[in-house]
């Protein structure tokens, strides 16, 4: 009977290891789309949802400026700068619950947890 504990230990630590890496896939790529497209500004996401903010000065789709203190937040649904995010994440949150997990950056600067 000792033998299911052990087994749980090592399926939680597969667990564990799979969701850091889907982590790390869904940084890589956020960080790829910032790099491509200058008008993005950050990437955020948590509690369930991605998105990525737009610079100051940049139109968002309806035509409203960004100004100081005021991010407007990117549209990324049927968005093609965002497909390979929108496809992985599309692809492994309801396993490993990616979005839940709370991350915000710019293309270079350091991953943000709490805020």
């Amino acid at each position: 009977m000792k033998r299911i504990p052990v087994l749980q230990k090592m399926v939680r630590r597969h667990y564990t290891a799979a969701n850091r890496c889907a982590s790390r896939e869904v940084a890589r790529l956020a960080r790829k789309a910032l790099r491509d497209h200058a008008e993005l500004n950050e990437f955020i996401m948590a509690m369930g949802a991605w998105f990525f903010t737009l610079k100051e000065g940049e139109m968002d789709k309806v035509g409203l400026a960004v100004t100081p203190g005021n991010d407007i937040i990117q549209d990324c649904e049927d968005d093609p700068r965002f497909k390979d995010i929108d496809a992985f994440v599309s692809k492994w949150d309801e396993e490993l619950k990616i979005t839940g997990e709370p991350m915000r950056f710019t293309a270079t600067g350091p991953v943000c947890r709490e805020w």
